[in-house]
Order: C-alpha cells, then structure tokens, then sequence
C-alpha cells in the first residue's frame, strides 16, 4: 500500500492507478511477484542488475522512476493518458536502441558490448545517415571485439 493511501482523509487520485501499474511492469518483468513498497531501485530489485546485459531495463528503471514514488507529490505521470504516452516514449526509445542518457559519458558509451559482453562501445567514425525521422544517430565500435552498433539518441 502507498505511503499516502495509508491517511484515511486522502482521496485515492489516478496517481494510486498509475504506482500500481508501475508495480505490476516491474513484477511482469523481473519475474517475481513484486518488490516492497517504491524500493525498485534496491540492488536486489534493480532491472539493470537482474538484467544487466539488456539496454531495455535503463528505460524500464525510467520509466519506474515517474510513477513508483514514496510520496505522491513526486509522481510524474498524473494519470492513464499520461502513462500511455511514457510507455510509448520508451517504447519508442527501445525499438530505436538509444542510449539513455545516463549511459553517455563524453561520448561514450558506458554498456558491454551486445556481442561479446566484454568491451565497451567507444565512437567510431561511422555515418549511415538520418533515421526516417530525421534524427541522425552515431556509430560505436565495442573496443574488444569491434562489433559495431548504431544508436539514436531520444
């Protein structure tokens, strides 16, 4: 149960709807029945650390971090509509293989590599062009094995 769904005085507002169904994304994807409370980010529940090979759980663990909150004045998705439009914006950012910004370290980019899981996607002066978008998007070579990937930013 929410912190705040604990005051009887409170009235339960689209944000309890849009917590519960941070809740259920994360149990459907880690596998497990649910983690305490808002604690998704512990180690042990961490998507990144249950799956750390997989780039989609940094924008899952993004996602989470707008919606599963201790306190309902830290919720940034207010409603259905709201959470609909998120789970597209990283939909859209996975089908895309973007790299979060978190993982952008003066350009470069702080994953293992898909391939070998050993080296680290450096840049490599590669360019095919835009997206059909129009965004362009930048090559990155794995520094071990020279696999080469090519991600859009958001």
């Amino acid at each position: 149960m929410l912190a705040w769904a604990y005051d009887k005085k409170s009235v339960i507002n689209p944000t309890f709807d849009a917590f519960s169904v941070g809740k259920v994304i994360w149990a459907m994807i880690a596998g497990r029945p649910a983690c305490s409370l808002w604690y998704f980010r512990k180690p042990e529940n961490d998507l990144t650390r249950l799956f750390p090979n997989q780039l989609e759980m940094h924008w899952i663990n993004r996602l989470l971090d707008r919606c599963v909150v201790e306190e309902e004045n830290q919720m940034k998705i207010l409603n259905g509509e709201e959470f609909l439009t998120a789970i597209d914006s990283a939909n859209g950012a996975i089908k895309a293989q973007a790299i979060p910004p978190e993982l952008v370290h003066s350009d470069r980019v702080l994953f293992p590599c898909r391939v070998c899981s050993i080296g680290e996607y450096m840049p490599a002066q590669i360019s095919l062009g835009n997206d059909v978008n129009g965004s362009a998007g930048k090559a990155s070579k794995c520094s071990q094995c020279g696999h080469v990937a090519f991600f859009y930013k958001p």
